[in-house]
């Protein structure tokens, strides 16, 4: 019988904790597969091939890491760059890893990041047409139904964190894959780590004057404080 390699899966979560982790966690392992590495970029074909290629290197790697937050949004295309992806890790053995924001907050966020413009953003064209640009984006929202899905896709129980979680990961994958996993100095926290900023520094002002919260922009906010009540019995945040 042949051993399939260990593969840790991060679906990043539009950009909650994604390009944080890959430039500060993800890339210490050996194999890394994933952003920010060449294969950034928007062709999501080209974005496949490269990962692709990447992927093939595992058979020399006991462990690796795939971390890409295209792979938990998007429309039509992402839709068919997920499917692409998953069908390509049949050979490994999967661990399904993601970071879960408080969905009001995770939608605001994406509100003031997709929207045009810097002196006057379009926030209610934005919030208007997100869930019809990530039209997957409320069921991911839905963190039950996500652990449930990822588990029937790779038959592995997911680790879903909250973002006030994040210095626990390191130990709890050292925890499951032992020494292969053991990429944190001594005594270092995730925590202390630079944080990467997720909009401009002006965007984030306008943000924050704001008269309510974006995501009561959104035809879907009393969902969105609904799935809030979910997050907070889920992870006591």
């Amino acid at each position: 019988m042949t051993t399939r390699n260990d593969l840790i899966l991060h679906l990043g979560m539009l950009k909650s904790a994604s390009t944080f982790l890959q430039q500060r966690y993800w890339n210490r392992f050996d194999l890394n597969v994933g952003k920010p590495l060449r294969n950034k970029t928007a062709d999501l074909d080209i974005r496949y091939e490269n990962v692709s290629q990447e992927l093939r290197k595992l058979q020399n790697c006991s462990l690796g890491v795939l971390s890409d937050e295209a792979l938990l949004t998007g429309g039509v295309q992402n839709e068919i760059y997920r499917q692409r992806i998953f069908e390509s890790l049949g050979d490994f053995s999967v661990l399904p890893v993601v970071i879960c924001r408080k969905p009001t907050s995770l939608v605001s966020s994406a509100i003031a990041y997709f929207s045009k413009g810097l002196l006057m953003p379009n926030f209610h064209q934005t919030a208007n047409e997100l869930f019809m640009r990530f039209p997957k984006l409320l069921d991911f929202l839905d963190y039950e139904w996500l652990s449930s899905w990822l588990q029937v896709q790779f038959d592995n129980q997911p680790l879903m964190l909250s973002l006030n979680e994040l210095d626990t990961l390191p130990s709890l994958l050292e925890a499951k894959f032992g020494e292969k996993a053991r990429v944190m100095r001594a005594g270092e926290k995730l925590s202390d780590l630079e944080r990467t900023n997720e909009s401009s520094p002006l965007r984030r002002v306008i943000v924050r004057n704001s008269n309510e919260p974006l995501y009561r922009l959104c035809p879907e906010w009393r969902y969105l404080e609904e799935l809030d009540s979910k997050f907070d019995s889920t992870f006591q945040a």
